[in-house]
């Protein structure tokens, strides 16, 4: 029987053979627009590089297969990615053009899902 934990950051392992378990894993991680960022033109505006780490709910003890990542920022013009990974731990990027205006601030997000054992 598998375990896991259903949450906005969760896993599931499945057992497959001889001890070892498939494990999902997925997650959302929320970026304030007044965080420390770059910013880069594009044609018809500019678009704003946030970038940072986070943490599987649980290490992969073997190896990850897949990690991909996609925005929940419906309104906005974003793309989010992930660039590197170790069994722990994920560097991402999130690129938006929700511009930051310090009288409002701002939030976007994204999910990310991740496939291993």
């Amino acid at each position: 029987m598998g375990e896991g934990v259903l949450a906005v950051n969760g896993c599931l392992t499945l057992p497959i053979y001889e001890n070892h378990d498939l494990i999902i894993q997925w997650g959302k991680v929320s970026i304030d627009y007044a965080w420390d960022h770059s910013s880069y033109s594009v044609l018809g505006g500019s678009v704003n590089r946030y970038s940072g780490a986070a943490s599987f709910p649980i290490p992969f003890p073997n190896s990850l297969l897949s990690v991909s990542a996609s925005s929940n920022d419906v309104v906005n013009a974003y793309i989010a990615s992930i660039y590197s990974y170790t069994p722990n731990i994920f560097q991402w990027s999130y690129h938006s053009t929700t511009a930051y205006i310090p009288s409002s601030g701002g939030r976007g997000a994204f999910s990310w899902i991740a496939i291993g054992y």
